[in-house]
């Protein structure tokens, strides 16, 4: 039992670990497309959804985020098509987000199954302007700016049985394979 314990000590310190990328909404429900790309298409219309949250207002470098989600279903009723796109700032950081969904949905005997898949592109941004160094000689601030482009990939399922809704989804799987996980349990109002 010691042994084992041992295996799974080294193995969970062995990994590299790395923060979320996607940020936390208080109203993830309008913007659960962002996280959960089987989503996208479930109403019968047009559905877009626009969030913008600035924190700590006066702070120089304060988070400012700004979030856009539009999907809408297809002639064929089981096929979706989504659209995101994510701005976050902090400090001297700069992320942004644009992503494309879709999403396919099999009727079962007791409820909807769908599926998603999620693909894009992601900008990561450094400033080295809002950092004021007391050594301007300092090799690890001399760099300059960076601009990094890298791919973005997610898959999700969700399952709709009477008024529940079951959802789990994988995003960013592209470099660091298994990058935020997510599991969503939540009442629909109407279906």
């Amino acid at each position: 039992m010691i042994k084992r314990f041992k295996i799974l000590f080294f193995l969970i310190y062995t990994v590299s670990y790395n923060a979320q990328f996607l940020p936390s909404f208080t109203a993830f429900m309008e913007t659960d497309m962002l996280y959960n790309p089987s989503v996208c298409g479930n109403e019968d219309f047009l559905s877009s959804a626009m969030g913008y949250r600035y924190q700590w207002t006066g702070v120089n470098g304060a988070p400012k985020y700004l979030i856009f989600s539009s999907a809408l279903p297809t002639k064929n009723r089981s096929v979706g098509l989504g659209i995101n796109f994510l701005n976050e700032s902090i400090g001297p950081n700069s992320n942004n987000l644009i992503n494309a969904n879709f999403s396919y949905k099999f009727l079962l005997a007791q409820g909807v199954l769908s599926m998603g898949i999620s693909g894009g592109l992601k900008n990561l941004n450094y400033s080295n302007d809002m950092i004021e160094v007391s050594n301007p000689l300092d090799p690890v601030f001399s760099s300059g700016n960076r601009s990094e482009f890298s791919p973005y990939f997610g898959f999700g399922a969700s399952y709709v049985i009477n008024n529940l809704f079951f959802g789990i989804a994988i995003v960013y799987c592209i470099g660091n394979f298994l990058f935020l996980f997510i599991v969503v349990i939540r009442r629909i109002a109407c279906m």
